[in-house]
């Protein structure tokens, strides 16, 4: 399923089968380095390429979805709705169509629009019960989602440390959820 397939993923790695064993240097004829196109150069690491999505034109999508019709409407979210799409390939696919009321500048403020964004509830859900709902919810969905960048599998798209510091350095002067009232 591609990219947004419609469900919640979980994702704590590649699958077990995504990457093939390293060849063994020892049997004859692997006594080289690779030379491919992604062979590591200078002892580097190999580039990482950005995830490959097909382009489909938006007259492609009205098809798919049956003109973005309620029938094929899964959920809608702030930047807008999400519609369920059988691509010609038969994959499954989750197409967003964003609202362009949601936001004055929609191409450069596409990242964000693209970001699962933490809900309060659900971070609620995540708090110690003891501490009484005395703390700023705000806060801690913003801690929460600084954490989830700190963890991401990939390590060069995980945060240094100067700019984790920078995220967290408001929050210190954040009031508790009763004091904000």
């Amino acid at each position: 399923m591609l990219c947004c397939g419609g469900a919640e993923e979980e994702n704590y790695g590649p699958p077990a089968s995504q990457y093939a064993a390293p060849p063994n240097r020892n049997a004859p004829g692997h006594d080289r380095d690779p030379r491919g196109p992604m062979a590591a150069r200078n002892g580097a690491p190999p580039k990482v390429l950005p995830i490959e999505i097909p382009a489909i034109s938006m007259s492609e999508l009205n098809r798919l979805t049956n003109n973005f019709s309620d029938k094929a409407l899964v959920g809608e979210g702030s930047y807008g709705r999400v519609f369920r799409a059988t691509l010609n390939t038969g994959e499954p696919a989750a197409i967003k169509k964003l609202d362009p009321s949601a936001s004055n500048e929609p191409d450069t403020d596409f990242a964000a629009q693209a970001t699962p964004r933490l809900s309060e509830d659900k971070v609620k859900q995540c708090v110690d019960p003891k501490l009484n709902d005395e703390y700023p919810p705000k806060a801690v969905a913003k801690l929460a989602a600084v954490a989830a960048l700190c963890v991401q599998y990939e390590a060069d798209f995980r945060p240094n440390m100067t700019i984790v510091v920078k995220a967290l350095q408001p929050l210190l002067n954040a009031k508790p959820a009763q004091e904000q009232a």
